[in-house]
């Protein structure tokens, strides 16, 4: 926290800031997508192959996520993993995790494997950098806000 402060955190955002940060460090993990894929185009895998494996991984995250949603006082919903990580109102509907599969898989399906890495790249490492910068100095130099429910900032944007 102290770190956030000589950063130039504002006082009142270092708290958030923090448990955006913790939530967002999370996202690291999806560099292992394109990391896994470049890894097993480079060992011999056909990108067929890795198509064919991101389709059962999607349908496997998706369907879960879906019985998640279907029945909150399910096995699933009780023992869902990061649970803790979700907000409020990521509880009652589909993770971000759901979509991100299906682009990852649709971008490597139909992409060339560089331009699917470098996509991919963008989008995490891109949004994770957007949430952290839009809580941490959002609302400080410019009063727009942006999104569905008005809660983006300029500065993340």
């Amino acid at each position: 926290r102290d770190f956030l402060t000589a950063c130039g955190v504002a006082l009142t955002k270092v708290q958030r800031t923090a448990a955006e940060i913790e939530r967002k460090t999370f996202h690291i993990a999806g560099l292992l997508v394109p990391t896994t894929h470049q890894f097993l185009l480079a060992i011999g895998f056909e990108n067929i192959a890795c198509v064919q494996i991101c389709v059962v991984i999607t349908v496997v995250g998706w369907t879960l996520d879906l019985l998640r949603v279907a029945f909150p006082g399910g096995v699933i919903a009780r023992n869902w993993p990061l649970a803790s990580l979700l907000r409020e109102s990521e509880r009652q509907r589909l993770t971000g995790g759901c979509y991100f599969s299906l682009g990852c898989t649709l971008t490597i399906a139909f992409s060339p494997p560089s331009i699917a890495t470098v996509s991919m790249l963008f989008l995490i490492l891109g949004d994770m950098s957007a949430a952290i910068i839009g809580v941490s100095f959002g609302g400080e130099t410019c009063t727009m806000r942006l999104g569905r429910q008005g809660k983006k900032s300029l500065e993340g944007s």
